[in-house]
């Protein structure tokens, strides 16, 4: 089931960083290395929040934290579905962190059930 759910979260998830490039780069004006500094956010948030969310999922049950890491990224999904040509590049920054915390908190279950094996 944790592979299902990791295939599920990475298809909903796949396309963000390429659509959101070209969006920072053609709609916001942003050069490539622009919108790669923005986007680079979610996966550094991921790194530094694993860790704890692999201590979180020791301490209760794996299935509550990847359920958390699964809904942190339908809202920061459900957000990004707001982005207009005016949208703050805060925001979007604010979002990619939200995504990065649900991608944390997912995987830390992913990895922790591999490790079980």
């Amino acid at each position: 089931m944790s592979n299902l759910a990791a295939f599920i979260h990475y298809s909903a998830t796949f396309a963000v960083a390429f659509f959101l490039s070209l969006y920072l780069q053609y709609i916001k004006k942003l050069n490539p290395q622009g919108a790669g500094t923005i986007l680079v956010f979610q996966p550094v948030v991921m790194a530094v929040c694993s860790p704890f969310a692999g201590r979180l999922s020791d301490r209760i049950e794996p299935r509550i934290v990847a359920s958390m890491g699964m809904a942190l990224t339908a809202v920061g999904l459900f957000l990004l579905a707001f982005l207009q040509g005016n949208t703050s590049l805060e925001f979007i920054i604010a979002d990619l962190i939200l995504l990065g915390l649900g991608f944390a908190f997912l995987l830390s279950e992913y990895q922790c059930r591999d490790e079980f094996r």
